[in-house]
């Protein structure tokens, strides 16, 4: 199923799919939510995720291609053998849950992403200094 061009800004339009590898985002803006639970699968292409706060989440197995994440926390949320391709994380908080268990990137793979003024992300992004202030 393809979801294209919408302005998401309810929970279940994301995480309610459950593990459907059908689901495809693109040029979405996912934004304004606050999550506890819940599990998505699938791809996000070029979407936008602004000021989400999601507790308990899973995104398994999916496909993030030129995502631009931005003022986003994620507590104890788990990214399973996930692929990042050429995203950006600007402001975003990958932190533990109330009972102090971290985020899970556990066979994530990461390729050209960038991050700026973000915390608990992998070692292996990079930082731009630049992306703070880019539109």
């Amino acid at each position: 199923m393809l979801i294209e061009s919408e302005q998401v800004t309810e929970a279940w339009q994301v995480l309610s799919y459950g593990l459907q590898e059908d689901i495809i985002f693109r040029f979405c803006v996912i934004q304004d939510f606050d999550a506890e639970g819940g599990s998505a699968g699938g791809a996000f292409l070029s979407c936008r995720f602004n000021n989400l706060d999601i507790y308990w989440g899973i995104f398994n197995c999916c496909i993030f291609s030129e995502c631009r994440f931005e003022n986003c926390t994620f507590r104890g949320t788990s990214f399973p053998d996930c692929k990042f391709v050429e995203c950006e994380f600007i402001g975003c908080a990958f932190v533990q849950d109330n009972l102090g268990s971290a985020c899970s990137f556990r066979g994530a793979s990461w390729y050209g992403c960038v991050q700026s003024l973000s915390a608990g992300m992998p070692t292996e992004i990079p930082l731009n200094h630049q992306a703070a202030g880019a539109a």
